[in-house]
């Protein structure tokens, strides 16, 4: 399995170009391509305090960040390109809310 790093995570780097889109965005699914370019697999580090607050209860928030729905279907994406070897999911709280949204966001990965 090949690797890419540049000291921070790939999904960090696409939900940065994508939080903020409601329409199809062709530039970012030619990016999206340009980061899974000949990789066999990939690993999904998400650091769920990235996420709108008002949806998960985190430790630091940080406010204007995506919608659930939106890091959903950006991994349902990512999950259609490529085989998701492996998933962390990290920042949340122990409560039961954020159970189920790491619930959710680990499905629209595959898993």
């Amino acid at each position: 399995m090949r690797s890419r790093s540049d000291g921070r995570s790939w999904m960090t780097r696409i939900l940065r170009l994508v939080w903020h889109r409601s329409e199809p965005d062709p530039e970012f699914d030619e990016s999206l391509d340009r980061a899974l370019s000949g990789v066999d697999a990939t690993y999904v580090a998400l650091d769920v305090d990235v996420l709108d607050p008002s949806e998960i209860d985190v430790l630091i928030p940080e406010p204007d960040g995506p919608s659930a729905e939106e890091v959903e279907r950006l991994l349902r994406n990512v999950a259609d390109r490529t085989t998701i070897a492996g998933m962390g999911v990290t920042g949340m709280l122990a409560t039961e809310r954020d159970a189920a949204l790491a619930a959710r966001m680990l499905a629209a990965a595959g898993f």
